[in-house]
């Protein structure tokens, strides 16, 4: 299983609310309704605070779910606050530091690569409404 990245020490401290706002413009994905909460790891909840949040979204409880079915769950919701991770940076370098989105993936691309590999990367910050 791939590492959780965390946030305070990849981003420098946890990204505003602007930040987090422009994470939702930019990729439309976060404005389902099961990922409205995906936002909120960042302002201290935890992983499992997201799962619950995800499966009260979906209108199953964890209760009558088996351990197999939660262990996916959290794997999403794990994958999920990585992918965000890598958005917030490249979103940071295409406008903030005004990088090509070639030149934005490749600065991604070379902190990562050892942890989550290139194609996930690759995949993570792909269809940002900045690049159209």
């Amino acid at each position: 299983m791939r590492k959780l990245l965390d946030a305070q020490d990849e981003l420098g401290g946890d990204p505003g609310a602007e930040e987090l706002d422009r994470l939702v413009d930019n990729y439309r994905s976060y404005k389902l309704n099961r990922r409205k909460t995906l936002p909120q790891y960042f302002t201290g909840r935890t992983i499992k605070e997201l799962v619950e949040d995800k499966l009260a979204a979906l209108g199953l409880v964890s209760d009558t779910l088996g351990a197999r079915s939660l262990g996916g769950h959290r794997r999403w919701a794990r994958e999920k606050v990585n992918r965000a991770i890598l958005r917030l940076l490249y979103l940071r370098y295409r406008i903030d530091e005004k990088l090509s989105r070639k030149h934005a993936n490749q600065r991604v691309i070379q902190r990562y690569k050892s942890e989550l590999g290139k194609s996930a990367i690759q995949k993570a910050t792909r269809y940002a409404e900045v690049d159209k």
